[in-house]
């Protein structure tokens, strides 16, 4: 039995008697591909926003979010992401110096630490 096509109210189609087996699409490798020199292509209009010489939107400078944006995809593909960890060990040290900055005791400041350690294990 060949499917069909049944209009639907909503302007679309749907196939009787089963669902779309359409083919793969394109190969993810020819995708990247295309990204890859869509970037290269566009890379030079980015370098001129984030020095802060590319007219965008009509407006002869760009805003500092659209250069601040232009700097960040520079960096996050021309650097690669950078990946800082934090311990909780690290956190507790940024406490116990931070805390006492904001006008609480040393009494004050373990409290908070001592709850806040029992908080993370649970208990």
């Amino acid at each position: 039995m060949e499917s069909e096509m049944r209009p639907q109210p909503h302007g679309g189609a749907l196939r009787n008697g089963g669902t779309n087996k359409g083919g793969t699409g394109r190969p993810s490798s020819e995708i990247r591909r295309m990204c890859k020199e869509g970037f290269a292509d566009a890379l030079p209009v980015i370098v001129k926003i984030a020095k802060g010489l590319q007219p965008t939107n009509g407006n002869p400078d760009p805003s500092p979010s659209e250069i601040t944006r232009a700097l960040d995809v520079l960096g996050k593909y021309g650097l690669g992401e950078q990946k800082v960890e934090v311990t909780e060990a690290d956190i507790f040290v940024a406490l116990g110096d931070v805390l006492p900055q904001c006008g609480l005791s040393k009494e004050t400041c373990d409290e908070v630490l001592a709850k806040l350690h029992a908080h993370l294990k649970g208990g």
